[in-house]
Order: structure tokens, then sequence, then C-alpha cells
């Protein structure tokens, strides 16, 4: 987890996905078309073939990176075009598409999903809604039909994040986790993502976040300007506490 005034912005995330396209233009060139004299561009072209591999590998952990801002609340509460889409937007406008995707795929919610809503909303009932080629997440609470509007922030991140989950990325990465959450729901979202397999790298200005997550996963990244413009420090919150 990274604590800082700049989040995953500018240099972590721009340096991953600029990494990728580099790698997009040495790994499009087979080892085959080098035999038959294709060159690659420089400074690729001195890439030896034996590294190649490698090189798809890590691409198609990279490509399966999922970067999750905070949801944009207004568009997700309008009808989505039904799409058979297994990749989230970071700010999951298409989360309704997603959902209904996965939904195909699994033969409804999956458990996760279910389980943590009826933890922490119990009166509180999802369903997609299809309608003219479009669909749409709607809400029931107490046997009431709630339209988008009325759906609480809250409950659309809660979704957004248990859907990235289920998505499986390679890396996933959750920019201020703590917008419209409360402590309780944060407490259950940090326990499934410290449950993973996969590397989770959150950003937060929230102490409760920090407290769940513990200080030996924690790093503060402090933005400081001085002659020479702007510079980060990077420190382990451990080594903090021991000075």
């Amino acid at each position: 987890m990274i604590e800082g005034e700049d989040h995953l912005d500018y240099v972590h995330v721009n340096t991953i996905f600029s990494l990728r396209e580099s790698l997009f233009c040495i790994t499009r060139y087979s080892i085959k078309e080098r035999a038959r004299g294709y060159s690659l561009p420089k400074p690729y072209s001195e890439v030896p073939s034996s590294m190649f591999l490698t090189m798809r590998l890590f691409r198609i952990v990279l490509e399966n990176i999922l970067l999750l801002r905070h949801p944009d609340i207004g568009a997700l509460r309008e009808p989505k075009p039904l799409a058979g889409m297994l990749r989230l937007d970071e700010r999951a406008t298409n989360l309704a598409p997603v959902l209904l995707s996965l939904q195909a795929k699994l033969g409804g919610f999956s458990e996760r999903i279910q389980r943590i809503f009826k933890e922490l909303f119990p009166s509180l009932g999802i369903r997609l809604h299809t309608k003219f080629g479009r669909v749409a997440i709607l809400c029931e609470e107490d046997g009431l039909e709630l339209p988008p509007s009325n759906i609480a922030d809250g409950a659309i991140k809660l979704l957004s994040i248990l859907t990235a989950i289920e998505l499986k990325p390679s890396i996933l990465l959750i920019d201020e986790i703590e917008n419209s959450m409360h402590a309780r729901m944060l407490e259950y979202v940090v326990d499934e993502l410290d449950s993973l397999d996969i590397p989770v790298v959150v950003a937060t200005h929230s102490p409760v976040v920090v407290d769940l997550v513990g200080s030996e996963k924690t790093i503060i990244y402090l933005f400081v300007e001085d002659t020479y413009g702007v510079g980060f420090h990077r420190h382990i919150i451990s080594e903090l506490v021991r000075i």
C-alpha cells in the first residue's frame, strides 16, 4: 500500500504502461519473422531471440494489470450498451456490462459478491436489468426498487472493487480506496485483498486503511520540492516508527 500526496497517477502507473507499450513493440515480431529478415526498430534490434518468450510472457502480465480509480458514479447510473466484455474501465463506467458477462460465465453473481453484500447491506438486493439492448444496475431495499440516483455511492464502490477482484487481474491497483467507504466496509475489502494470490497496490490517505493493512506492508511517499525541482522520498512506515 502507498500513502502519499500523489497516488498512482504519474510515476508508477505511467511507468508500467509505458513499459507495456515497449514490450508490445518488441514482442509483436516473432522469432520466425526475424529469421525471415524482418528487423526490429531501434533500440530493440539487439534483443536476443532467446529473450522473446520471457518478454511475451511479461507483456501478458502487464496487459492484465487492472487500475481502478474512484468510480464515475454519474456514468454508472446510466444504462450501458450490451457488450460482452471482461475488462473493467478504470472509472468502472462499464461495470454493468462487465457484471453481465461475469454472470453469464459464473451463472450468477459470485459467491464473494453475494456474501459481502449480504453482510454489509443485508436489506439491499442487486440485479441487472436489460432492455432495448442496454443493461443497468438496479437495487431493491426492503422490497422497494431504488432508482439509480438513490443507490449509495459506497455500494457502487464496493461492487466495483469486488468485480475487479473477480476478473482475476495479474496486478490490481486501487487509487483512493477509502473514498465513499466507511471503516467496516474497508475492513471487509482489505481482508479480501489480503487473501488474494496476486500483487495488490493501494494508494490512500486514510489512517484506517494503514491500520488495517499493517505497518510492514505500508510505504509512505513524501513528495518534496527543492532547488532541483520536485522529488520524492520513499519510507517504510515501520522504519519511521523506529525513528
